[in-house]
């Protein structure tokens, strides 16, 4: 017990003195999401607080699609440049911290105050963290199911397939606060394969 004491003080305190960028804190909320096509992000630190505003509140902990409430939280959106499936890992730095996030479809202009009205997700993860594999979570083929609400529940939901231009939001949201950063993999084609040129064939004209 005591060598597994200090094997995770030594893990937390090698996490803590990584480099992690600082996320400004206007991303904490919905309309002034980071905004991607190509996902490449570096190791970041989760911002503190929810911003001016509380797009998520008032849900029940049964519930498997948000969120009781904003606590800590991060808002990315993305934009897909060709039809791919949509699978992503994060990993924390410190694996006792818990991160949950929900994904919604982007519809119309106005869609921050339909998330702030309810509208349903297409995924989620609440579940409980798992420092035992790292409290990874994220979204991959074949994880068996598109939500988990909170509590000891999978920690992967199903990818998503997703078509050329489509857009999709996700909230980040570390319930108790994240004592080190975080990385991110997110595996989707970037852009649609170059086509195929076949070259016309070559008619030789005979003499006449």
């Amino acid at each position: 017990k005591l060598l597994s004491i200090i094997l995770v003080v030594m893990c937390s305190t090698f996490a803590l003195g990584q480099d992690f960028d600082q996320v400004d804190s206007k991303h904490c909320d919905c309309e002034n999401a980071m905004y991607t096509e190509d996902a490449t992000f570096k190791p970041m630190q989760m911002p503190k607080g929810f911003g001016r505003k509380l797009e998520i509140k008032g849900h029940r902990i049964q519930n498997k699609y948000f969120p009781t409430r904003e606590h800590n939280t991060l808002w990315v959106r993305f934009r897909f440049l060709t039809d791919t499936e949509f699978e992503f890992t994060l990993s924390p730095s410190v694996g006792s911290d818990d991160f949950d996030f929900t994904i919604w479809k982007v519809n119309g202009d106005n869609y921050c105050d339909s998330i702030r009205n309810g509208a349903l997700p297409v995924r989620s993860n609440l579940a409980r963290r798992n420092p035992e594999n790292g409290s990874v979570t994220g979204l991959k083929k074949g994880a068996g199911q598109d939500f988990a609400k909170a509590g000891p529940n999978p920690t992967f939901s199903n990818s998503i397939s997703v078509k050329a231009g489509e857009e999709y939001i996700m909230l980040l949201d570390a319930p108790y606060g994240a004592q080190g950063g975080f990385s991110t993999d997110f595996v989707y084609d970037r852009k649609a394969p170059e086509p195929v040129v076949i070259p016309e064939p070559i008619v030789v004209e005979k003499p006449t």
